[in-house]
This record gives structure tokens, sequence and C-alpha cells, in this order.
């Protein structure tokens, strides 16, 4: 191995703590979305945009943490029943080396 170069986790984070990580970053607005997640599924669904970033922030990891595409990339479905609703709402989110989120897309859990 050549110097500087440091290896990525082969194995997930624990949930807890990448759920403090996606609230960092959906916190601090380091979200960014596919055109699948809010061109296609946000009108059909009816979840926006604030309804996902608050899910982000008060939700939890339903499921596995799973690598994402890219090495320091860890995907996951964060969970949660944002406000004024009587539904759970799912986001699948990309964690991009801890410092970005990509939302992949939206979802009603009860469908």
């Amino acid at each position: 191995m050549s110097a500087g170069v440091v290896p990525m986790p082969r194995k997930g984070p624990h949930p807890s703590d990448l759920m403090k990580i996606i609230r960092r970053l959906a916190n601090e607005g380091k979200v960014s979305y596919s055109f699948h997640a809010f061109h296609e599924r946000s009108e059909e669904r009816g979840i926006d945009m604030q309804d996902a970033l608050a899910v982000l922030r008060e939700g939890m990891i339903k499921g596995e943490v799973v690598p994402g595409n890219n090495p320091g990339e860890w995907k996951c479905k964060v969970v949660d029943t944002p406000y004024g609703s009587s539904r759970s709402a799912g986001v699948v989110v990309v964690v991009i080396r801890q410092q970005r989120l990509l939302i992949v897309t939206v979802e009603w859990e009860d469908q």
C-alpha cells in the first residue's frame, strides 16, 4: 500500500452512527437529490423536499446499511412520519464519504 492511501472500510457503519452523520449533513444543507426522487416520484407520491429533509433530520434507519456504488458510500432507508401526516415516509439516501447526502427516492411505507 502506498503512503497516503487510506483504505475504505469494508463493513458498514452502525446504523446509529450513520444516523448521526445523516442528521448533521441534513442540518447543514449538504443534500442533493436524484432526478428520479424529485422529478418522477415526489409529485406522484406527494412527498416534497421539506418532508424528505424532515425525515432525514428526525427519522431512523430501517433495514440494512449497504455499500453504495462507489468507495466511501453507504446506502440506507430513513423512515419517519412527517409533521402533519398520518403516514410514514421512507427516504432512500446515499451518504457520500460522510460529506454529502444524495436522496435516491422517496416513498410511503404503507404502499
